[in-house]
């Protein structure tokens, strides 16, 4: 598809020139400049597969900037970079300028070049799905004067275009991944609860008889279903539910709607969204924040509300893995039907109970072996089930440490200044 062309955009002249020395030797057209007036004129004269934008530059915001360009050059593939951790910005970037990446400063070179490569086949993906989409229906129309020798070559297209379809799910999925790992970023709490939130909502899905795309939308709405807490300060998101003011409240339950506008931002994810929108809904119509009720409240929305219940239960932060999947799930039948669907809380009792003989790995998540704890919860003798490692990579301790009070004194003070890369998880077993 010819040499592909990429625009750099940052006040800093400094941070242009290091984008260029990481970008070097990958045979690109490479045009800078530190003017985001300039670089929409640019946009406008020339096609670009790839635009890199720094957030905070004088006179227009880098959410700004990828706006105005979004209209002006709908295929160029976005990506954010910045050097702030600001939630916001990255939300309203989400949702203005259809970010492909997210890039913090400083950058890993490897990183920032594996984001690029990717950019550039995203874009070679859209133009390519384009031009075999038009080619199919155009032959499509002349089916009915063509030979029967014809169909060969139109099975042929059609499987080009299938198989670029699957390309872009998967590039859609990765900023899913994006998403959720914006949502770690800002909480622990958010991100690992989601994350198993979704691997239990996958398992139920395929037994209730979900596939396909309403499967994937499943998961996505699953791992995604708290991302509309991201805006929430720490202060409310830690804060015991019954200790909460009614403002306070209305704040947390708003969740589900901000959550469903991130989602309706980004093309195909419309079904997830609304998953997203009522996983709080309850079958007496006593939920949020449309109180549907009973059949009205979609399918997937249920599953993940059991799903969402179970974790919670499980995984208490008050008195971590003092509870068992089984019993967690006998709690839920207690809150049927008002509260949860009793036929989505049956299957995930069932799925329990055969999970530790199933060798299906996602039954993995059913099996409860470990639970996330806090540090401060954590206490000699407890075995990590999880190698403890920081963002940057460093390993602090293995899989299969047996805690020590060693371990404990050295783990407080490299936390202090290294934030970890996922959350601390023991084997349950080794549970005082």
């Amino acid at each position: 598809m010819g040499r592909h062309s990429v625009l750099l955009v940052d006040d800093e002249v400094n941070v242009l020139r290091a984008c260029r020395r990481v970008l070097r030797g990958m045979d690109l057209d490479i045009d800078d400049i530190t003017s985001p007036e300039q670089a929409l004129r640019m946009l406008r004269e020339k096609a670009y597969s790839a635009l890199v934008s720094d957030q905070m530059m004088p006179g227009m915001t880098g959410t700004e900037l990828l706006g105005k360009a979004k209209e002006i050059s709908p295929d160029t593939v976005r990506i954010m970079l910045t050097g702030y951790a600001d939630i916001n910005a990255a939300i309203a970037a989400i949702n203005n300028g259809a970010v492909f990446r997210y890039i913090t400063k400083p950058w890993e070179p490897e990183d920032f070049r594996e984001v690029i490569r990717q950019a550039i086949t995203q874009y070679d993906l859209v133009l390519e799905n384009r031009r075999l989409t038009e080619l199919t229906a155009r032959q499509n129309k002349e089916l009915t004067d063509l030979n029967r020798s014809l169909e060969d070559k139109v099975k042929q297209r059609t499987a080009e275009v299938e198989q670029l379809n699957q390309d872009l799910m998967k590039s859609l999925l990765g900023a899913v991944d994006v998403l959720a790992r914006l949502a770690e970023a800002h909480s622990k709490l958010i991100g690992n609860h989601s994350r198993r939130v979704g691997d239990v909502t996958k398992v139920l899905g395929r037994e209730l008889g979900l596939e396909g795309r309403e499967l994937v939308d499943l998961e996505i709405a699953a791992t995604l279903h708290d991302i509309g807490k991201v805006g929430l300060s720490d202060s409310i998101l830690y804060k015991p539910r019954h200790m909460l003011t009614d403002k306070e409240l209305d704040e947390v339950r708003s969740h589900s709607e901000r959550g469903q506008e991130i989602l309706s931002s980004m093309a195909n994810l419309e079904n997830a969204a609304l998953l997203v929108r009522h996983h709080h809904e309850r079958p007496d119509g006593r939920g949020f924040p449309d109180r549907l009720s009973g059949d009205a409240i979609p399918l997937g929305a249920q599953i993940i509300s059991v799903s969402d219940t179970f974790d919670h239960i499980l995984n208490t932060r008050a008195r971590p893995g003092e509870i068992t999947p089984a019993e967690a799930v006998e709690k839920l039948r207690h809150m049927c039907p008002s509260a949860l669907n009793e036929k989505v809380v049956e299957t995930l009792g069932t799925c329990v109970e055969s999970a530790e003989s199933a060798r299906d790995p996602g039954y993995e998540a059913l099996q409860s072996k470990e639970v996330e704890v806090k540090f401060k919860d954590l206490d000699p003798g407890m075995v990590l089930s999880r190698d403890i490692k920081t963002r940057d990579g460093l390993l602090l301790l293995s899989r299969d440490t047996r805690l020590e009070q060693s371990h404990l004194r050295r783990l407080s003070s490299m936390l202090n200044t290294r934030p970890l890369l996922e959350g601390i998880y023991v084997y349950r077993g080794s549970l005082n």
